[in-house]
């Protein structure tokens, strides 16, 4: 008999856990891959400033200039600890590459989803280009767009 072999019902045992926990993984991988809350507070300068200027610029791509808008914005950033932040409006394919590169693109989404408005069809299209710019799974897409209020 050889020993580095389990006995048959370690083997089954194990086999079993391994299949549980693999499908427990899979069925929450985007929640473990993206957070449930968006605190910029807590993220490093660069990355804040990064989805700070993503959600001045969604806005401005879309068009957007009505004080229901800067309101929304605002509102947005005090949701999310960036208060008193300087927005602007950074030239958007730079900043997208720069947002890619830090590996932020469910957050620029979750960020420019929070100071859209999913009734104007212009902000919806933008916010499908992004998460298609940015390679986003429907799940995560559609689960983010829940979360966010796109």
């Amino acid at each position: 008999m050889d020993v580095s072999t389990p006995p048959p019902a370690e083997h089954t045992l194990r086999l079993a856990l391994a299949q549980k926990l693999l499908h427990a993984w899979s069925q929450n991988r985007q929640q473990v891959r993206v957070p449930l809350a968006l605190n910029l507070a807590r993220l490093p300068p660069d990355h804040r400033r990064l989805l700070v200027g993503v959600m001045g610029a969604s806005l401005a791509a879309c068009g957007a200039s009505a004080e229901e808008d800067r309101a929304r914005l605002a509102a947005a950033l005090t949701r999310l600890g960036a208060e008193g932040d300087e927005t602007g409006t950074p030239d958007l394919i730079p900043l997208l590459a720069a947002l890619e590169q830090a590996e932020l693109g469910p957050h620029a989404f979750a960020a420019a989803a929070l100071v859209m408005d999913g009734r104007v069809p212009a902000q919806r299209l933008f916010l499908s280009w992004l998460a298609a710019r940015f390679g986003l799974p429907p799940s995560l897409v559609s689960g983010l767009a829940r979360r966010y209020r796109a």
